[in-house]
């Protein structure tokens, strides 16, 4: 049985990638983000000349 220790290191480990994991998808939701901010804005001026 591992001691008490090594069980704990085990965990941190284990929400340090959960934590690691969860800010990769937050760069990677934000950078999705600028790219559909740049489209919208890049799509504005030609809404604004189809009137």
């Amino acid at each position: 049985m591992p001691s008490q220790e090594t069980e704990f290191k085990h965990l941190d480990n284990q929400y340090k990638d959960e934590v690691n994991a969860l800010k990769e998808k937050l760069e990677n939701l934000q950078e999705q983000i600028k790219v559909q901010k740049r489209i919208e804005e890049q799509e504005k001026p030609r809404k604004w000349w189809g009137l």
